[in-house]
């Protein structure tokens, strides 16, 4: 099915899409804007929020949506914003540097504002993490409190965090924090060309065999599974020359749970890959072979897929 509106007057980019599974709503941004697609109603909510005035601000940024439905995303002009879930609009301001209070709260130490960098996150007591451009994380609570919440602070933790967007549905919320500064290397694989951009990995359930369980991800025109202990490469497809992708996506995991008494190793799991070609691939994890692809016209790489708690796929359209 195909998504469009003409509200979306500017490029999506390279961003992904977040799920509010209290409103079932797909969120995601485009230049100053975010949009809500309605899945129920399937429709674009009427008008986009905007939030600051720089015309990219949110051209590579993913939105986290907390268990209340408010919205929260980084952007490039330095700031934090958030949209509640109930009006979807701007939580109010403005933003008070010496307690922490007020919308939307500045990125970066001092007078100067570092725009944010990569995905966020949130932990169970509602902590909200920020990555930013000048390599620090900032957490910001629920309700500001000067001698807890440290704006200014590095609150790098040693926190797991497996793989891009936390789990295989790119949910991108981490209920232990925030992960490693300086991430602590165990084994390394050379790509399988040098042109590849860079992509996040997906990681699998264990399984028997695999205690670490199984790595996925793309290099140049192909996805390939390894072994999470060592690395070893366990199996590849081949996308051809025309799916290679063009962004820097990460693929996604469709988990279904067969109910047998085999437990994981007999569930089914399928890796979600979009290709520049246009076409939406279903792998089988466990050997590589192509369960079914569709084909959606045009550029899908750019984006990782999302998808909900009913199975449903969602991709970003690159027009």
């Amino acid at each position: 099915e195909l998504i469009s509106d003409s509200q979306i007057t500017t490029t999506i980019g390279a961003a992904s899409m977040a799920y509010d599974s209290t409103n079932n709503y797909i969120v995601f941004g485009s230049a100053n804007k975010l949009y809500y697609y309605d899945i129920t109603g399937t429709t674009l909510l009427t008008p986009p929020v905007t939030l600051g005035t720089l015309a990219s601000n949110f051209t590579n940024s993913t939105p986290l949506v907390d268990l209340n439905g408010n919205t929260f995303i980084g952007g490039a002009d330095g700031f934090l914003y958030g949209v509640d879930g109930s009006t979807l609009t701007a939580l109010p301001g403005p933003y008070n540097p010496v307690d922490g209070s007020g919308w939307p709260k500045k990125l970066g130490v001092g007078t100067t504002a570092s725009g944010a960098a990569g995905s966020l996150a949130m932990d169970d007591n509602g902590y909200l993490y920020v990555p930013s451009l000048d390599d620090n994380l900032r957490r910001f609570g629920p309700a500001p409190n000067p001698a807890v919440d440290c704006p200014d602070c590095d609150l790098y933790t040693a926190a797991q965090w497996p793989m891009f967007q936390y789990d295989v549905k790119h949910s991108g919320r981490n209920p232990n924090g925030a992960g490693h500064r300086a991430p602590i290397t165990l084994w390394s694989k050379p790509t399988t060309t040098t042109s590849a951009p860079q992509r996040t990995p997906v990681l699998g359930p264990v399984k028997t065999g695999y205690a670490s369980g199984i790595l996925y991800h793309t290099a140049g025109q192909f996805v390939l599974a390894r072994d999470a202990a060592n690395g070893n490469e366990l199996w590849r497809f081949d996308l051809g020359l025309l799916g290679n992708p063009s962004g820097g996506a990460s693929p996604a995991l469709l988990l279904r749970d067969d109910a047998n008494t085999g437990g994981v190793d007999d569930d089914t799991v399928y890796i979600i890959v979009g290709a520049k070609d246009g076409f939406l691939y279903a792998l089988n994890a466990n050997t590589g072979a192509m369960v079914w692809r569709i084909d959606l016209g045009l550029d899908i790489s750019k984006a990782s897929p999302v998808i909900d708690g009913e199975g449903t796929i969602y991709v970003v359209e690159d027009t």
